[in-house]
C-alpha cells in the first residue's frame, strides 16, 4: 500500500472542496446515437466531468474521482453532479425544445446512503424534469456488496420513473449474476468489447449472445467506446439500440452540445453513417 502521495495527487487532494465550491468541476456531455430505425429524433448523453481551472482542463476523472473516494466525499460530488445535471437539462430543454435523456454514473457509496432517492425525487421536481429524463448508472463489477439492499433501491427508483443502467458491463467477474438479480433498464458494453475491428469470430458471437440476452430481459443496449464506423453495421444488426464514442462525437461542453443538437435537428435519422 503506498504511504505517499505525490506531488500531484497533493495539489488536486487539497483543491478538491474548493472546486465544488467554485463550480470547477464542469458537465461535459457525450451524444448516444440511436442506430435501429423508428428512433429517430432521441436525443440522450452521457454526463461526465472535467475539472476546469482558468479556462482549462485542470484534472480528468480517473485523477480526482479516487481521491473523493479515499476521502469518503464522493457523495458529495456525486450530489453535487445531480443538483448541476438537473439545473443545465431543463435548460438545454427550453433552449432546444427536445425531451433530452441524460445518463449520470453514482457511485456504490452515494446509492447506499440514506434519502439518496429522496435527493434524486426532489431535484426533479425542483427543477421541473421528469424522472424518465434522468438515467442512474451504477458501474458493472463494483455495483453493490447487499445485493437485496440495493434490488430494494433499484425497485423503488424504477417505481418512480427513473431509469436505471449498469454501467461497463464486461469489465469485471459478476456480470451474469448481477444481471440475474437486480433488474436495470439499460446494459452499456464496455468500450474493451470494440478495441479491435469486428472481424474476429470469437467476438462476434459473445456480442451477439450478450446483446440478445439483454433484449430478452428488456433491456436496452448501449455500445461504449466506438471510434471505428466498421462497428455501426453490425451493432445495428446485432439489435444495439445506441452507439457512444468519438466516431459520431466526443464529450461536448453545453454550448457545444446544444449546437450538436441544433445541426442535428432536421436529419431524417441519426443512424446513418457518420
Amino acid at each position: 500500500m503506498r504511504g505517499t502521495l505525490t506531488t500531484r495527487e497533493f495539489e488536486l487532494q487539497q483543491g478538491l472542496l474548493g472546486a465544488l465550491e467554485r463550480k470547477e468541476l464542469v458537465m461535459f456531455y457525450q451524444p448516444q446515437i440511436p442506430i435501429q430505425s423508428g428512433q429517430e429524433g432521441k436525443h440522450r448523453a452521457e454526463v461526465l466531468i472535467r475539472w476546469i481551472r482558468d479556462g482549462q482542463i485542470y484534472a480528468m476523472p480517473g485523477e480526482f474521482i479516487p481521491l473523493f473516494e479515499q476521502q469518503k466525499q464522493i457523495a458529495k460530488l456525486d450530489y453535487y453532479v445531480l443538483e448541476e445535471t438537473c439545473a443545465r437539462l431543463k435548460r438545454i430543454e427550453n433552449a432546444s425544445g427536445y425531451r433530452i435523456a441524460l445518463a449520470v454514473n453514482i457511485s456504490r457509496q452515494t446509492a447506499e446512503q440514506p434519502g439518496f432517492f429522496e435527493f434524486c425525487s426532489s431535484c426533479c421536481k425542483r427543477y421541473g424534469l421528469s424522472e424518465k429524463a434522468l438515467e442512474l448508472e451504477f458501474t458493472e463489477g463494483e455495483i453493490i456488496s447487499d445485493y437485496q439492499k440495493f434490488s430494494l433501491l433499484l425497485e423503488q427508483l424504477k417505481g418512480h420513473g427513473f431509469r436505471c443502467a449498469m454501467d461497463d458491463f464486461g469489465s469485471g467477474q459478476s456480470s451474469i449474476l448481477e444481471l440475474q438479480k437486480l433488474e436495470f433498464d439499460v446494459l452499456k458494453l464496455d468500450r474493451m468489447f470494440f478495441a479491435d475491428d469486428a472481424s474476429k469470430e470469437r467476438q462476434m458471437v459473445i456480442l451477439e449472445n450478450v446483446i440478445a440476452m439483454a433484449k430478452m430481459l428488456h433491456m436496452e443496449v448501449v455500445a461504449e467506446g466506438i471510434e471505428k464506423s466498421t462497428w455501426v453495421k453490425h451493432l445495428r444488426r446485432l439489435g444495439c439500440d445506441y452507439i457512444q464514442g468519438f466516431l459520431y462525437s466526443q464529450p461536448l461542453n453545453e454550448l457545444a452540445y446544444m449546437d450538436w443538437i441544433e445541426k442535428n435537428r432536421y436529419r431524417k435519422s441519426l443512424y446513418s453513417e457518420p
